[in-house]
């Protein structure tokens, strides 16, 4: 499995959950990132999991890194290799053997994402993404090449847990789990939803899982919606950890603006925390059902939240039913051996033939550029004065998007 890093996201979640999956099978699997180590990569060490760190980009030019990835992945020959969103893989797939196995996994609803996986569309055999949305969007850009869906499983949580979990109760318990960016997760709506429950006089409590780049302007924002106390602050916990935090909360306030298939819903709703979210069409009512499972509004709809927050804190019963219902959908459809088992049914199907590549890869280009951005030819140092003259942009837009008179 390739990718770029194991950071605090989705995606790495997802490596390390079936990774370890695949080795309980008994399947030799090896993890290679091929740009930073990432916080996660001593977890994997933990877990027993052969993890390699290609060194180099930290230093060089990624277009120049690529080469050295190249050539490792020349020496392993490795039968098949899932390549996550990794640009350095996807430039250099056509210096891979013919009988090595390769399948790009798209995993977030961005445009960055689906560039890098059609980048060299004629050197992968088949690609995967884990929504249906994800696939359809990407399908043009790898005309007649063959793409699948499988969705992302979460882990199963023990028994006694569930029995255990918590009743309806007041104050009613609030939860955020994510990276606090307001682009991608929507955190910035978070102290509007909490002054919402407190003018609609719900007794609620929100507890924060994440950090981010937005933490100071979240922290500032709950501030002037003087509901500053009413926030508990965590920093990155560990699965089992998070696990406990949803056992004790009730509802999982998910504001996103785009995702892939969220692992935070899936993993909420097993744990009987009914999600409140953002409806995203494509990929939200694939993970919950609305009114059956969770409440889904419109994008950046507060007042909508606030209603649904309101329903669930008035009726017991019908919070109940959600999130009975909710962990019963997840442990049906959504589980990581269930996920895996989709992939090992894939990979089976590619090592049988299933999905020859269109043309022998020794006649394509050695190195795709395509897959890279204007910054990836260029040393570090300037890189990294590109990355802060973005963030100071992007950071000027969004408090003068704040500022704005309603």
């Amino acid at each position: 499995m390739l990718a770029p890093d194991l950071d605090l996201n989705g995606m790495s979640i997802v490596i390390l959950r079936l990774a370890n999956e695949l080795k309980t099978r008994g399947h030799h699997v090896e993890i290679i990132l091929t740009c930073e180590a990432g916080d996660l990569f001593i977890q994997a060490q933990q877990d027993g999991l052969p993890v390699v760190h290609i060194p180099g980009y930290a230093w060089s030019i990624p277009v120049l890194h690529a080469l050295r990835v190249g050539q490792y992945l020349q020496r392993q020959h490795y039968d098949v290799l899932l390549v996550n969103n990794d640009k350095p893989t996807h430039a250099i797939l056509a210096q891979l053997h013919d009988d090595s196995c390769v399948m790009p996994v798209l995993h977030n609803d961005h445009r960055t994402n689906y560039r890098t996986a059609a980048a060299n569309a004629q050197a992968w055999n088949v690609a995967i993404a884990v929504s249906d949305k994800l696939r359809h969007t990407f399908a043009p850009l790898a005309p007649a090449r063959p793409i699948v869906t499988i969705e992302n499983g979460v882990a199963v949580p023990e028994a006694t847990a569930w029995a255990s979990r918590a009743v309806h109760q007041l104050p009613l318990q609030l939860l955020f789990v994510g990276r606090l960016e307001h682009r991608q997760k929507g955190v910035l709506l978070l102290p509007e939803i909490l002054a919402g429950c407190r003018t609609a006089g719900y007794d609620v409590r929100l507890t924060i899982i994440g950090e981010g780049n937005d933490e100071a302007a979240l922290r500032t924002k709950a501030a002037e919606y003087d509901c500053a106390a009413m926030i508990r602050w965590c920093k990155h916990l560990r699965e089992e950890q998070v696990y406990q935090v949803m056992f004790s909360a009730h509802v999982l306030l998910f504001p996103s603006y785009f995702e892939g298939f969220p692992l935070t819903l899936l993993e909420a709703a097993v744990c009987g925390c009914v999600p409140v979210a953002h409806r995203l069409p494509g990929i939200t009512e694939h993970a919950v059902r609305d009114g059956i499972t969770a409440h889904l509004v419109e994008i950046e709809a507060v007042p909508a939240m606030v209603a649904a927050i309101g329903r669930l804190y008035r009726d017991p019963a019908h919070w109940q039913s959600l999130s009975s219902e909710g962990h019963q959908f997840v442990m049906e459809h959504y589980t990581v051996p269930t996920m895996a088992d989709r992939y090992l049914q894939l990979m089976q199907q590619v090592r049988a033939g299933a999905f020859p590549l269109p043309s022998a890869r020794h006649t394509l280009p050695r190195l795709t550029l395509a897959p890279f951005s204007s910054r990836d030819f260029f040393i570090p140092a300037i890189r990294g004065m590109q990355d802060r003259l973005f963030r100071w942009v992007r950071q000027a837009v969004s408090g003068k998007a704040r500022k704005q008179p309603e």
